[in-house]
């Protein structure tokens, strides 16, 4: 740091000003080159981040309807990501009505819990 630091000090006392001077203020100035750097990045870095939570909101909002109008094992079986031999395991745990149904109701209970603490979060903001 010191070696990068030298150029700079070096132009100061080109200008009459004493090496501690120079030092003093070229630490100063890289101080402060790195403060408006953190200042010009920091909203764009708050603004991606807010785009992500919105994408990630409306995500579990869509998959929060989902649940809400078909049954659980009608959507694993229309998810075309999953392994077949995956697939047709949990459609075997889920062919039990009232497995299937609690376990559906868990989701939407956490999916419930998930967004109301984000709306929390997002209001303590």
């Amino acid at each position: 740091m010191s070696i990068a630091i030298e150029a700079v000090v070096i132009l100061f006392e080109r200008y009459r000003f004493s090496r501690s001077m120079a030092i003093t203020v070229s630490y100063m100035l890289l101080i402060v080159f790195l403060l408006s750097g953190f200042i010009l990045i920091l909203p764009f870095m708050i603004s991606q981040f807010t785009d992500i939570i919105n994408i990630l909101i409306a995500k579990i909002n869509s998959i929060q309807a989902l649940l809400q109008t078909e049954k659980l094992d009608q959507i694993v079986a229309s998810i075309p990501l999953i392994p077949n031999a995956l697939r047709q395991e949990i459609l075997r745990l889920l062919s039990d009505p009232v497995t299937s149904l609690q376990f559906q109701q868990k989701i939407q209970t956490t999916i419930t819990q998930v967004t109301s603490t984000r709306k929390d979060y997002a209001q303590s903001l």
